[in-house]
């Protein structure tokens, strides 16, 4: 599982601006380099979109709570997961060999639901960060 997701969901919602575009497309460039993939760049894309999506709904929709970390954890993990695929072309795999994509795909996302709880107690790190950065 990748814990990452639940990283540029937290910075979703507390840094917003081009600070969080070039943070979340750093973390998705190292995602990229760390998995040896020899395409460089679908999982940057793939966060920078999903942080793009969190940071334009309105937060009067969502409170900064911990059951919207675990549901935008989840959802991002499924999101970022498709968008990945779609850009490595992986998509047409899924016909052959779906269930085995499905539940891999529902492990993964089960997992970093649950891990997302402890990155969020890093909240008041990241913040008081971000306010001493005048971010």
């Amino acid at each position: 599982p990748n814990p990452s997701i639940a990283w540029i969901t937290m910075l979703a919602f507390f840094v917003q601006g081009i600070h969080g575009v070039l943070l979340s497309w750093f973390v998705g460039l190292m995602l990229d380099w760390s998995t040896a993939s020899h395409i460089v760049g679908p999982w940057a894309a793939a966060y920078v979109l999903f942080y793009i999506v969190i940071v334009s709904i309105p937060t009067k929709v969502y409170h900064h709570s911990l059951a919207n970390m675990i549901i935008f954890t989840a959802i991002g993990c499924f999101f970022t997961d498709l968008i990945h695929d779609l850009l490595v072309f992986e998509s047409w795999m899924l016909v052959f060999r779906i269930d085995e994509v499905m539940y891999e795909s529902l492990y993964r996302i089960v997992t970093v639901a649950l891990i997302s709880p402890m990155i969020y107690s890093c909240r008041p790190l990241i913040a008081r960060r971000a306010r001493s950065y005048g971010w």
